[in-house]
């Protein structure tokens, strides 16, 4: 006999409370919402691998189409219940996949699911092999580890990688002007870049030259599915890292107000009044080494 899953048996758990749209005319959680609860589930499984979803399957050249689903209900759940939705990855075949689902309440077990997903040329539907990569990832996700990797380097080392995501976040999103985002600064920079396990860039950031032994950290930069990961924190880690091995004792920043509870719960002091640079909001900010 099978034993039935647990909590800690999960790496993902995305937790929401039930809703009143959710119930039915008995008062509980309509069955049909529970695969939507393991869909939600999915979506969150994907960002903590750090893989944001539609540029990544367009380098792995494929998407991943369900070909069944499955739940088997053990319990209900009930208005103001908060979900514990857990999946992880069960069988992996050449093409296909099963993503396995248990939903918990106060820890106890409510529904399982398993999900086969099977990876398919787009256009033409035809089943094709789960890249090795992917593979990979899905192995650490698995086994607890990393899922980014944080590289520091020069600007002619990892401006391939950076300025696209820079771009993208400051420029597409943001609405900065494309001549005030690049500066002659960068040829002079440490550069900071986190990737995921397929090679893509989701994180940026630069560290300036040093005046008076105080660092300057800037054009902090996560791609939008991803931010809320720790990503920002790791690049953040690799540059007053770097600060720190070369004797810097303190590191300044201008961070967009949106973003200054990041940078306090880093350590990150606020100097003087907000101000307008780009038409966004920014305060500087200081930090001890």
């Amino acid at each position: 006999m099978t034993a039935l899953p647990q909590p800690a048996d999960f790496r993902l758990h995305h937790r929401m409370r039930v809703r009143w749209s959710e119930l039915d005319m008995q008062g509980v959680v309509f069955n049909g919402h529970y695969l939507n609860f393991f869909d939600v589930a999915v979506g969150e499984w994907w960002r903590d691998m750090a893989l944001p979803y539609a540029s990544g399957m367009a380098r792995m050249g494929g998407e991943f189409f369900v070909r069944k689903a499955t739940v088997d209900y053990l319990a209900s759940a009930q208005m103001d219940d908060l979900l514990d939705i857990c999946v992880r990855t069960g069988r992996l075949g050449n093409s296909s996949m099963v993503i396995d689902g248990a939903l918990f309440v106060a820890g106890r077990l409510i529904a399982t699911a398993e999900l086969l997903y099977v990876f398919a040329d787009v256009r033409t539907k035809v089943p094709a092999r789960i890249p090795d990569a992917f593979r990979a990832m899905l192995e650490r996700h698995a086994q607890g580890g990393a899922m980014t990797e944080v590289t520091t380097g020069s600007w002619a080392e990892l401006e391939a990688d950076a300025a696209p995501l820079r771009r993208t976040v400051f420029v597409d999103e943001q609405g900065v002007p494309e001549h005030e985002e690049w500066d002659a600064a960068d040829a002079h920079c440490l550069h900071a870049v986190a990737r995921n396990g397929l090679g893509q860039a989701v994180a940026t950031g630069r560290l300036l030259p040093a005046e008076h032994g105080v660092a300057k950290l800037g054009r902090m930069a996560v791609l939008k599915p991803l931010r809320g990961l720790g990503l920002g924190e790791q690049v953040l880690q690799a540059l007053e890292a770097a600060a720190r091995a070369r004797g810097d004792t303190a590191v300044l920043l201008s961070a967009q107000v949106g973003a200054q509870g990041f940078y306090a719960r880093a350590g990150y002091q606020p100097e003087g009044e907000p101000y307008d640079e780009v038409g966004i909001p920014h305060v500087h900010m200081r930090k001890r080494l």
